[in-house]
């Protein structure tokens, strides 16, 4: 492929599909998540639903096909930046960061510890075929909340190795409490 047919690619990444911008798409994706419906959104921001429905689809196709991900980081911002949910401000603090190895400003979204509790439930859900989902809502926290606690944790993770330490304890103190072992005595001989 030549430069000139690469150059022309990256410029039309992100033109519009069906009138319908990338942000445009990111922010009303992001309400959904928070429970707003579709129709609703759609009539806010003037959508067809034809054209919403093609819209999703090429979006969708862009980003599978974009190698450098850029398009998936940017959706990410965006997404964070509609500043939907109870940790919607979390979430415009978050975005400027993600995809860099900057931590995440403000107050705590939730503690790590409640985080990795929650993760660790998850987990053994998971393992056990229950709904993952049903597991975070146990908690008070919806699935995009908990997206975006997982940004700000993963933040900080990435640039404060105090915090990657604290998370790798109770990770393992959550997982043995999820998952545990079976004790000697409790296994079966033959």
């Amino acid at each position: 492929m030549s430069n000139q047919t690469k150059n022309k690619m990256s410029k039309n990444l992100t033109d519009p599909i069906e009138g319908v911008s990338f942000e445009t798409y990111a922010t009303i994706n992001a309400q959904m998540a928070q429970g707003t419906s579709q129709g609703d959104l759609l009539k806010k921001y003037g959508i067809e639903n034809v054209a919403w429905e093609k819209a999703c689809a090429g979006w969708l196709d862009r980003m599978r096909e974009d190698s450098s991900y850029s398009l998936m980081t940017e959706y990410g911002k965006y997404f964070m930046n509609a500043g939907q949910g109870q940790f919607g401000e979390t979430a415009k603090q978050v975005a400027p960061v993600v995809g860099t190895n900057q931590g995440a400003k403000g107050d705590e979204p939730m503690s790590l510890e409640l985080y990795v509790e929650i993760m660790c439930a998850q987990g053994a859900a998971a393992a056990q075929g229950k709904d993952v989902i049903k597991v975070a809502e146990s908690y008070g926290i919806n699935a995009a909340d908990y997206g975006t606690v997982g940004l700000y944790w993963s933040s900080k993770m990435a640039s404060d190795m105090n915090v990657a330490n604290q998370f790798s304890t109770l990770y393992s103190t959550y997982e043995a409490k999820f998952n545990p072992q079976p004790k000697e005595e409790d296994e079966i001989s033959f």
